[in-house]
């Protein structure tokens, strides 16, 4: 009963999920653009968006769901459901937010989508980590991806000659994201030999902290850059497998005994970072969004902001700034 249980909040958890990260797209598309410069007028605006509100809204309650499925039943039910739920998101996407999906946009999504059901297939709870949080380690790990991220889009970039910043940025989200997850595991292993308000304690606690808030932002920068049907799959597939990697060489995890396993770790891995990185050099750019903005007396400064952000683009030249 239980199980059950758990697997139908992961099933209402994960709906929940996408369909706030549709309705984010529509908030994040309707009021004056992300740039590099803080603006507190963008954030008002943000918080003043309703369609965006009940995005986050959606994104808690989620998250909350998440925790109590995990709580009813093991990880490898709830996370094969929760990976699902990118169904739910491009069929919200097509039907929508008319976004139309290319071919082979459509086979890079589809790899996303098969492989990451295949790594939450892998999980399991024998795997055996280090008993001191490796800082080192994790720092040096999180460089690199960030690294190996920033070298990806240069090289996209090149190839097709120009990037599409929201999967470029959804990209760079997911890692962000994973490297959190990281973060999160080194604080619950200082916690256990640590005080809670030790000095290590809360440099780690100020990273989740942070490593949460900024990505968030980003993901809203994306979206109005890109398409909610790729930029998201790209995000949730580096998420997922990120922890995974980081895992077996930053805290020793091994990979798990079951030959079975260990084959569906190493597939779903290659698979999602695969479709990640070909959907980065396939994916195409988003029409402006239908919608009205969230207020009527936003337009003129959405159209403003909006006109100048383009100027600034094209003049960056294929490398491109935000």
């Amino acid at each position: 009963m239980r199980l059950t249980i758990g697997f139908l909040v992961a099933l209402l958890g994960t709906i929940a999920s996408h369909t706030g990260f549709v309705l984010l797209k529509r908030g994040a598309e309707s009021v004056p653009r992300i740039t590099w410069r803080l603006s507190w007028a963008v954030a008002r605006a943000f918080l003043r968006c309703r369609i965006w509100l009940a995005g986050t809204a959606l994104q808690i309650a989620s998250f909350i769901a998440y925790a109590v499925a995990l709580s009813l039943a093991p990880v490898s039910v709830v996370q094969p459901v929760t990976s699902a739920g990118i169904l739910v998101l491009v069929f919200l996407a097509v039907v929508y937010l008319k976004e139309r999906i290319s071919v082979a946009e459509g086979l890079c999504i589809a790899l996303v989508i098969v492989g990451l059901p295949i790594l939450a297939v892998s999980l399991g709870s024998s795997d055996e980590v280090e008993a001191a949080a490796p800082h080192l380690g994790i720092l040096l790990f999180s460089l690199g991806a960030l690294a190996a991220t920033g070298l990806a889009m240069v090289a996209v970039a090149r190839i097709r000659r120009g990037l599409d910043w929201g999967v470029g940025l959804g990209m760079l989200t997911g890692v962000l994201y994973g490297v959190s997850t990281l973060v999160l595991k080194g604080l619950t292993m200082v916690l256990k030999s640590a005080a809670f308000f030790s000095g290590v304690a809360l440099v780690y606690m100020v990273l989740v902290i942070a490593l949460n808030t900024f990505p968030y932002v980003l993901m809203q920068a994306a979206f109005q850059r890109g398409k909610a049907s790729t930029v998201v799959p790209t995000m949730s597939a580096l998420t997922a497998a990120l922890p995974v990697l980081g895992g077996i060489w930053v805290f020793s995890e091994r990979l798990p005994a079951s030959t079975t396993q260990g084959i569906a770790r190493v597939v779903g891995i290659v698979t999602i970072l695969v479709g990640a990185i070909a959907l980065s050099r396939f994916s195409q750019a988003s029409l402006p969004a239908t919608g009205p903005p969230c207020s009527p007396e936003q337009e003129s400064a959405v159209v403003g902001q909006r006109a100048l952000a383009d100027v600034g683009e094209s003049e960056a030249g294929q490398g491109g700034t935000l």
